[in-house]
């Protein structure tokens, strides 16, 4: 099975996820491994040219036929969270 990893990022103040999808399709072929973020997990990403971090709020499989689709919405996540979570975390300049 087929399958396709899209983030995409809503806003605090906004009520649905914006369609743009992260910079850099997320595509695998029947057999491939990554691992699938859940709710509350951190992820880092290029988004709008640069990397950023996210925290996920959501996650929604979509099936067809011989492939699935994996929307992951993801929010801001505070620097004192991402401080927390990781010791070698640096804010951007």
């Amino acid at each position: 099975m087929k399958c396709k990893i899209e983030f995409q990022y809503k806003s605090p103040n906004s009520s649905r996820p914006q369609e743009k999808a992260q910079d850099e399709p997320i595509e695998l072929e029947a057999g491939e491994f990554v691992p699938i973020p859940n709710v509350g997990d951190s992820v880092g990403y290029l988004y709008g040219g640069k990397k950023q971090d996210f925290k996920v709020v959501s996650r929604h499989f979509t099936y067809k036929r011989n492939s699935c689709c994996i929307h992951i919405v993801v929010t801001d996540i505070s620097r004192e969270e991402m401080l927390a979570r990781l010791k070698e975390f640096h804010a951007p300049a």
